[in-house]
């Protein structure tokens, strides 16, 4: 079977899976979208009922709040005249033009008005400045505006004004008038001088409220019904009439419920219903009214089955049939795909054999695209640079370590300073395809620089062999302790002769040559072209493989003058020593011939004492002189455990570098 028939068959066998597949997801995306939309429709529905409610509670409390500014003034301003019994006709005429309202009270702390009038207004408790001002007005049964005389009698009714310090709806009570208990809120707003100095509140019947809630229809589900909750959890609007004044916890046994309410934050939760008897998901809306911070909430409670409202089975046969229909048409599209796809694969292989016979210049491929094929063509496209560019380095790094071995076997051995200069200039320079070279040794304590071998190099007398430190570009080279290359030859640089004719360099290359930071040598090359990175790069890795090799020539120049030194020391110590002994034995013979004679040499014995005496202190200087040669001795035994430490160093670099060029063929 070819690759186009396997690919047509597993192709349309994962379609035919995943075209299944899709089609019971979008089934499934779709329910979900309807009971989302639903759910968003219940949503707004809580959201609408809540402002709403919103509504008829805050025109009560901008009511309140407008008498409350008005009676703050009064006891801050000096212009405005506001008297208590003006206080009374305020909150009187309100109430009476304001048939929704059932009370209106004011409690203001002693002395609130006393610079507006002294004495009482009205003979009933609270009614004078020198006691705390406590004024509600009522409506009797009949409807009629009375002033309360006992309102400071009455603790319920006092507390509920005194007790709210911050703008507020008070909990809901009931309140009888009209031979019924009727459910009343409060509206409470505080004054203030600096302090707090009294309270206005405004008592407000829900009938309103409770009315226009019933007005509201669920007309989108049929079994949903609306619940309103005050901030402390009392049901202040049900569609059950049993459950109005209750509080929460008394009539739901769902925990998460009651907790939900009472946090007083927007919700939703599934919940079985008390009054539905079956699951409902409920969606609770916060009523912020004015600056309150005890909000009261909506409940919006919808069946969970109404919010079901596509059938599974249905959407599954449309999505089967336009799966059916999806597929037959991917199988004719992917016959006429499958020829456009396997011919620029065939030319792809064509060029993957190509690279495969190590011809990655070669870019034969014309497909053109900026499909996935156009995207391998350009990854096999790189695959031939990476190559091509691996092949590159890898010459490059193999011309670098040739070079290397090259240099070290021409460094290598014992070989006279001038003769490993020579090695190694005649190395480097046609190594690195320059036309001339140079190398200068350092001297005097590193501040001249004489030269000792070339390449190609023409001696003229015009020009020096030999500069001080900071001298040229020769001398600067060495003072910096950098390289310096020169892109242009000086006017009066010398020029590069052949057989038919002489020219002038292009570059200058000038590389001093280190020995742990001790200068040893300058080169100086001259090419006509500019070097390379690789080449530089070259140049800076031999550089320290030639300063060791120079360093333990000199090394062991100096210690070849110090052994010649020492074996001249010792052949003069020795002359010294016979000459010594010849003199002890004609001394010897002396003092035999002088005991035969002592008879008559005892006149002579000042003078025998005196050359005692000189023999002794020529004695004492033979002494010195043997200390001196023992000294000498030591001198050259640590010159020659020193150079063979070098020695022993220098094999250990040499060991260092042979490791390091197997490591880099290994690479």
């Amino acid at each position: 079977m070819k690759i186009s028939t396997k690919l047509m068959v597993s192709t349309t066998s994962l379609l035919t899976v995943a075209i299944a597949f899709i089609s019971i997801t979008i089934g499934l995306i779709l329910q979900h979208r309807a009971e989302q939309e639903a759910q968003r429709i219940a949503a707004e529905m809580a959201y609408h009922c809540a402002s709403l409610v919103k509504a008829e509670l805050e025109g009560p409390l901008n009511e309140v709040r407008a008498i409350a500014n008005r009676l703050e003034a009064a006891t801050s301003e000096e212009t405005i005249e506001l008297t208590l019994t003006k206080i009374n006709a305020i909150l009187k005429f309100f109430l009476e033009h304001n048939a929704t309202f059932l009370g209106i009270g004011l409690i203001a702390e002693a002395n609130t008005f006393q610079k507006k009038q002294v004495g009482k207004i009205i003979n009933a408790p609270g009614q004078d400045n020198a006691n705390p001002f406590m004024s509600y007005w009522m409506r009797n049964k009949k409807g009629k505006v009375l002033l309360k005389p006992a309102f400071n009698e009455n603790p319920n009714l006092y507390n509920r004004y005194k007790q709210a310090k911050t703008e507020s709806v008070l909990e809901p009570f009931l309140y009888p008038l009209s031979r019924r208990n009727r459910w009343v809120t409060t509206f409470v707003s505080p004054l203030f001088d600096n302090h707090l100095i009294g309270v206005v509140g405004i008592d407000m019947a829900l009938d309103n409220l409770q009315q226009r809630i019933v007005e509201l229809k669920l007309t989108s589900f049929k079994d949903a019904y609306l619940t309103v909750y005050s901030a402390q959890g009392m049901t202040l609007f049900s569609e059950s009439a049993e459950q109005v004044g209750k509080n929460l916890k008394d009539i739901s046994h769902n925990s998460t419920f009651i907790e939900s309410v009472l946090k007083q934050e927007a919700f939703s939760l599934a919940r079985k219903s008390e009054q539905l008897g079956k699951t409902v998901i409920t969606y609770g809306v916060p009523i912020e009214i004015g600056q309150t911070d005890r909000p009261w909430i909506v409940t919006v409670n919808i069946p969970e089955s109404e919010l079901k409202v596509i059938k599974l089975m249905s959407v599954l046969e449309i999505a089967s049939l336009l799966g059916i229909s999806v597929i037959l048409v991917i199988i004719l599209i992917l016959f006429l795909l499958t020829k456009s796809i396997f011919n620029p694969l065939k030319q792809i292989n064509t060029y993957l054999k190509i690279l495969s016979q190590g011809k990655p210049s070669q870019d034969k491929f014309t497909y053109q695209g900026k499909d996935e094929i156009a995207e391998i063509i350009t990854s096999v496209r790189q695959l031939k640079n990476s190559l091509q560019e691996m092949i590159e380095n890898n010459i490059k790094q193999d011309w670098l370590k040739t070079g290397q071995n090259q240099l070290n076997d021409e460094l290598s051995g014992e070989q006279p300073l001038i003769k490993l200069a020579e090695n190694a200039i005649n190395f480097i320079t046609p190594y690195l395809d320059a036309q001339m070279g140079a190398c200068y040794i350092a001297e005097d304590n590193q501040q001249r620089l004489r030269m000792i071998s070339s390449y190609a190099y023409t001696w003229r007398k015009e020009l020096a062999n030999e500069f001080e430190l900071g001298e040229g570009i020769v001398g600067q080279a060495a003072l910096e302790r950098k390289m310096i290359i020169l892109t242009q030859a000086p006017a009066d640089y010398i020029y590069i002769q052949s057989g038919l004719g002489q020219s002038r360099p292009s570059a200058i290359l000038v590389m001093p040559i280190l020995y742990e930071g001790t200068l040893k040598a300058v080169i100086e090359l001259a090419t006509f072209h500019l070097l390379t990175e690789i080449q530089l790069e070259f140049v800076n890795e031999v550089m320290p493989s030639i300063g060791i090799a120079i360093n333990t020539a000199q090394s062991r120049s100096k210690m070849q003058f110090l052994l010649q030194q020492s074996e001249s020391q010792k052949t003069e110590l020795e002359i010294q020593a016979s000459e010594l002994q010849i003199k002890q034995k004609e001394l010897k013979e002396t003092n035999k011939a002088l005991q035969s004679q002592s008879e008559i040499l005892q006149h002579q014995a000042i003078e025998l004492q005196n050359q005692q005496e000189e023999l002794q202190q020529t004695n004492e200087e033979l002494q010195t002189q043997s200390e001196e040669l023992q000294t000498q001795q030591e001198e050259l035994t640590q010159s020659n455990e020193e150079l063979e430490k070098r020695t022993f160093d220098l094999e250990l670099q040499k060991q260092e570098i042979r490791e390091k060029n197997e490591f880099l063929e290994k690479a």
